[in-house]
């Protein structure tokens, strides 16, 4: 009888702990408010169109999809492999076109990055979860708006359970890990329940990969500034985006943090140098909708001033126009917004807000 009691107290410690680590994130009182959502046009596409990234000189937005409920909730993916899309934003009225690639292997998208060398050419750096546990990052070349030449192919230790990319030049790029423990281990489990800032930043130099930032709430978006000297890290679970700068040895440290009222996911620059950023303003609402698509989950998208600090609501909605966000991406007042399971996207024309 003393054990049972034991356990059951033990238990329910473990139980209010959970709730005193996870309660900054659920936001359960927090108002949904509606922002622009009567400029925006939802696009249809391969369902969990989660990271979007914008070639600028060219207009074309880059787009990666894959169904990844069953990936998340199971640990097991789909047969179907995930896409890779083109828009193009210089027409109006213009549609999503499917990247056709030559890659052989099961092939299920999730951050992007993209790169363009001297020569004008563009790259598309894609992280790609083989397996759970087995997990890659795929350089594309776009020889075209709808064609696609695999280059090469990068897989190191490190890969722990990568988010999202951001590539300095053909060699070298950072990954965020968001978990230190792989996807559908008891591990994970144990992070997401008790908040655990177990998560990293990873730098690889085209030889080696190596962890440069540790204790991240669950890192998310990774991306640098326009000159490399300052790298931007959000962190789900931590409600922020910090930002990093390196020092005379190499290390880098925190400098400032910008606090959010929500779960920031991926992260872009919009024209003016603004960081970019959409996410989850409902943690609850986003794990029940992550096992039921019939469930909303409200999305937010802003962009931070981070000179000032000062942050902008873009959109805001309940999650019946678009449920989950996880990306804004934005050129010449056209914000796009994707999310992580919806097979659709959204395109604003924040113009008609002013």
């Amino acid at each position: 009888m003393k054990l049972l009691k034991l356990s059951l107290l033990l238990l329910a410690g473990i139980v209010m702990v959970s709730l005193y680590r996870i309660a900054p994130t659920l936001q359960l009182g927090q108002d949904i408010r509606e922002i622009n959502n009567d400029f925006c046009e939802a696009i249809t596409i391969a369902p969990g169109a989660e990271d979007i990234t914008i070639q600028k000189t060219r207009n074309i937005a880059f787009i990666a999809a894959d169904e990844r409920r069953s990936y998340l909730k199971f640990g097991v993916n789909i047969d179907q492999n995930g896409t890779l899309w083109s828009l193009d934003l210089a027409k109006k009225n213009s549609r999503p076109v499917q990247i056709q690639t030559d890659l052989e292997s099961a092939f299920h998208p999730h951050g992007v990055s993209l790169f363009t060398d001297k020569t004008g050419k563009d790259f598309l750096y894609v992280i790609n979860h083989v397996t759970t546990k087995q997990h890659e990052i795929n350089v594309f070349e776009l020889v075209s708006n709808d064609q696609a030449k695999l280059v090469t192919t990068h897989t190191f230790d490190e890969l722990v359970s990568p988010n999202d990319l951001h590539v300095i030049d053909h060699h070298t790029f950072f990954v965020t890990n968001d978990h230190g423990s792989p996807r559908n281990t008891f591990g994970e489990k144990v992070e997401d329940l008790l908040r655990l800032p177990s998560s990293n930043l990873v730098f690889f130099n085209g030889t080696t990969a190596q962890v440069v930032i540790e204790d991240l709430y669950m890192a998310n978006g990774v991306i640098l500034n326009a000159d490399n000297s300052l790298l931007y890290v959000s962190e789900s679970t931590g409600s922020r985006v910090r930002e990093f700068e390196q020092d005379s040895n190499g290390t880098w440290g925190a400098t400032n943090t910008f606090t959010l009222d929500f779960m920031p996911d991926n992260l872009e620059w919009d024209d003016a140098g603004n960081l970019l950023t959409a996410g989850h303003p409902k943690a609850l609402d986003f794990m029940m909708h992550t096992f039921d698509a019939e469930q909303l989950a409200p999305s937010v998208a802003v962009r931070i001033n981070v000179k000032n600090g000062e942050v902008e609501t873009l959109y805001e909605d309940i999650g019946d126009d678009l449920s989950g966000s996880s990306v804004a991406a934005m050129h010449d007042n056209q914000l796009l917004i994707g999310s992580v399971f919806e097979p659709k996207f959204l395109r604003c024309n924040l113009v008609a807000s002013n």
